[in-house]
């Protein structure tokens, strides 16, 4: 699932140009035949053709007619003497004059334009304005040849040497979710939805790669029992499975070849144990020892972390408190070792790469009050996505730190690791507690209510911007003297394997292509992720900003390269050889 407005479209309706529909070729196509229907979609409105076109498309109909009427009295004139017009060479007619046909047209297809597909399959494209205006049956017609025709065989972006270990993170679409919201997959191909052809080709694509290690998101409880866990057995793996609170019947899971891959620590982390958060989505973190060597004498060890973060995309707060207490759960296991040990963090994360969400994982520490909480997991395409001043925004930032002042004891209880109200100190790059949330719990005040009705006021009355701004600006030194923080951060150090944007082509390297992880409906972008690092060196200052400190222990030699140029001429997710509306990805580390 994922997220963006869904686009509205026609499957109920019945296909524009249908041979049952009266037309009117002089001036407007498609009317309605009853009396009463006033509703008229021209030719140009239609297909989205210019000026030109459209007056050479009328001109072409007229003709069309003339000669279907002409064609009509000639073959009452002449029926039953077509003996005599055998053997006569066969009008050619112009690329003007060919006739067009209404159905032809009505499937997209425009015959003065080179390479069709592509104005009715990318919404990055400016020209994709036909992309959900196409016929059910082309849709279906177009996913099943693409279907028929891509391969999930996929490449590597490099050749790594020497020792690595392999991870992929992978969305599958469960069943439940997938019947329960079939709107999204309205263009996909009835059989594509088909969970049992789909768990094929999930399986297809899982043993072609033979990784060492996977993490899957939206996989229901049945399904790991009977399906994923005997299956992966078979093949040499051992797995472990967290399922949503409530009344969900998917999860998350995480499997791990036996042969090179050890399980040290394997903990399920439920995120509605937080007051703030309150919400049934779960995350898994594992500490892995990996075999390193030709015989795999030697093991070093690290932590994955993998979740399904909330789909809302109003509740910005609520996704940075989710991974915050995941990120807080490695932490603590991290610490439990008394190691330094590197962390991969992977997963949905219902967040733009641009987004306030995913810049809280890059940074130390961000400024939770600069953006509304509804923007904070979406993309920055229009000018209200500026961050604004500091304290702007309330987005529960108080309630956000009380929740959290005793989160290493709660965790502590949960995980059945060892409270420490003291970081160890036998590794030079531990990280300390949480100095921003520390101090934020120091002292919350109650922020006055009349605090909201002044920032309406701010938007609302220009003449008053600068004394309201001025006025946040003291309060916020005010509060941050008492010990409040506006701002949130997280312990780790991490960065990105994949890059959201690579470029168009090698000739046009400026340009830029992105790169997306989901498509169907509704939606056609990048949420899910890959990142590793390690942890920062123990925080000093509320205010730093994030410095290069240590290089992280974790070396990302190779992404598998995403297939999305080709399937962008599909009408979306799942196809024959793509069992889920998400790609998976994948990346061999090293350690360095």
């Amino acid at each position: 699932m994922s997220m963006t407005s869904r686009q509205e479209s026609r499957r109920g309706d019945a296909p524009r140009g249908h041979p049952d529909q009266d037309t009117n070729v002089d001036a407007v196509m498609y009317v309605s035949s009853t009396p009463t229907s006033t509703v008229q979609i021209s030719a140009r409105e239609q297909y989205g053709l210019s000026k030109t076109r459209h007056r050479r498309f009328e001109h072409t109909l007229q003709r069309q007619e003339r000669q279907e009427n002409q064609g009509g009295h000639q073959e009452e004139q002449h029926h039953g003497h077509n003996h005599a017009h055998q053997g006569r060479p066969r009008t050619r007619h112009t690329h003007q004059d060919k006739p067009l046909s209404h159905h032809t047209l009505a499937e997209g297809h425009r015959q003065s334009r080179p390479h069709p597909e592509r104005y009715h399959s990318d919404p990055y494209n400016k020209h994709a304005r036909g992309q959900h205006r196409t016929s059910p049956s082309s849709q279906d017609d177009t996913n099943t040849r693409l279907g028929n025709n891509t391969s999930n065989q996929r490449e590597w972006s490099n050749d790594v040497q020497g020792d690595h270990f392999t991870l992929m993170t992978y969305n599958l679409l469960s069943k439940t979710l997938c019947q329960s919201h079939k709107e999204l997959y309205s263009n996909c191909h009835p059989k594509a939805l088909s969970w049992d052809k789909r768990s094929k080709a999930l399986f297809k694509e899982i043993k072609s790669l033979d990784l060492d290690v996977y993490c899957f998101q939206e996989l229901d409880q049945d399904d790991y029992v009977d399906l994923f866990e005997p299956k992966l057995r078979s093949w040499g793996y051992t797995g472990f499975y967290q399922r949503r609170t409530g009344d969900r019947n998917d999860g998350c899971a995480l499997f791990y070849r036996s042969q090179k891959v050890k399980a040290v620590l394997i903990r399920g982390v439920e995120y509605n144990r937080n007051t703030f958060i309150g919400r049934d989505n779960v995350g898994i973190v594992a500490i892995l020892e990996v075999a390193q060597g030709k015989r795999g004498r030697s093991r070093k060890k690290v932590c994955v972390a993998t979740t399904h973060i909330l789909f809302n995309p109003r509740r910005g707060m609520t996704k940075i408190a989710q991974l915050k207490m995941l990120l807080e759960a490695a932490r603590l296991l991290i610490e439990e070792q008394e190691e330094d040990i590197p962390l991969v963090l992977c997963g949905d994360m219902n967040a733009a790469p641009e987004s306030f969400v995913v810049q809280y994982l890059k940074n130390e520490n961000v400024d939770a009050t600069t953006q509304l909480e509804m923007h904070m997991s979406t993309a920055k395409p229009h000018s209200h996505w500026v961050e604004k001043p500091s304290g702007t925004y309330l987005n529960s930032i108080a309630e956000f730190h009380a929740s959290f002042s005793n989160i290493h004891r709660d965790l502590a209880a949960v995980l059945g690791t060892t409270y420490r109200s003291q970081p160890p100190t036998n590794h030079s790059h531990a990280a300390g507690p949480d100095v921003l949330t520390q101090m934020a719990n120091m002292h919350i005040p109650g922020i006055p209510q009349q605090q909201h009705h002044h920032h309406q006021q701010h938007h609302q009355h220009h003449h008053q911007q600068q004394h309201h701004h001025q006025h946040h600006q003291q309060q916020h030194q005010q509060q941050e003297q008492q010990g409040f923080s506006y701002r949130v951060s997280q312990p780790f150090r991490l960065l990105s394997a994949y890059q959201h944007e690579i470029p168009l082509t090698e000739r046009h390297a400026r340009k830029k292509y992105r790169q997306w992880t989901t498509y169907h409906t509704a939606s056609k972008q990048m949420c899910d992720f890959i990142m590793y690092g390690h942890l920062r060196s123990t925080a000093t200052t509320t205010t730093a900003t994030p410095q290069h400190q240590t290089p992280s222990r974790l070396q990302a030699a190779a992404t598998l390269v995403l297939p999305c140029r080709v399937l962008d001429r599909c009408n979306g997710l799942p196809i024959r050889n793509f069992g889920s509306d998400h790609l998976s990805l994948a990346t061999k580390f090293q350690f360095v």
